[in-house]
């Protein structure tokens, strides 16, 4: 019991410093800056790319949550 607990303060711990660092194209920014131009030139484009399409689909995302809001409306 005491391992598990021990264990469970740990991930805590470490979850909430790894949300605490700041970020670059969605990888932290230490970890950005220690790659090579063209890597990083590649996360950059990567990380656009994510974006257009999480853009593009922003809307079917949208109509997704509302309909699964209304279902769960329409169970209860």
């Amino acid at each position: 019991m005491k391992k598990i607990t021990l264990i469970s303060i740990a991930l805590i711990l470490s979850l909430g410093l790894s949300a605490c660092q700041p970020m670059l194209f969605g990888m932290p920014e230490s970890q950005f800056k220690s790659l090579p131009r063209d890597q990083q030139n590649k996360v950059i484009a990567s990380y656009n790319e994510r974006k257009r399409i999480e853009k593009q689909n922003e809307p079917l995302m949208n109509f997704i949550g509302v309909a699964a809001i209304i279902g769960r409306a329409a169970i209860v």
